[in-house]
């Protein structure tokens, strides 16, 4: 039988777990790295930084090394629209944005959320992400972008 005792203990443990069920954004340290810079930097709070600290069970945030790694709950971190940018077009590749008609790729364009890239026979580009990271289109090929999300200072990003 449910009880309503019983209902309110669920609810206390999905409040007491909703951090761990949101996910951790996992950030190594590098030199120079404090628990105050990655706080101005990734957090949408940036005095969160003690919070931070005993989040990660550290008790003195002077003695952080490079390479140690930090767990951030992702609802902490700042959540900005990004854009792709475009590095080299080979070939004709379209562009298709909603509300526009679709037309050639251009260098100087930026692949936004909901943007479409369209590559032909004997086409390709290569699209670079806020994260460094790269995607190379084939011939033939299309991908569609969902969403361009940049976490943080742009260490991360959901594509």
């Amino acid at each position: 039988m449910f009880t309503l005792r019983s209902f309110i203990a669920f609810l206390i443990g999905l409040v007491v777990l909703s951090p761990t069920l949101a996910g951790d954004f996992i950030y190594t340290m590098r030199p120079q790295d404090n628990v105050w810079a990655i706080s101005r930097f990734m957090l949408k709070n940036p005095d969160l930084f003690a919070r931070l600290a005993a989040y990660n069970n550290i008790e003195n945030p002077h003695s952080i090394l490079p390479g140690q790694r930090l767990k951030i709950p992702s609802d902490w971190l700042k959540i900005e629209p990004s854009a792709a940018d475009v590095l080299a077009i080979n070939g004709k590749v379209r562009l298709e944005r909603p509300g526009d008609a679709a037309r050639e790729l251009r260098m100087t364009d930026k692949i936004k959320a909901n943007d479409t890239v369209i590559t032909e026979a004997d086409s390709s580009a290569l699209l670079g992400f806020a994260d460094g990271s790269q995607l190379q289109l084939t011939p033939d090929s299309s991908v569609k972008f969902d969403r361009l999300t940049a976490y943080g200072d742009q260490s991360m990003v959901d594509t």
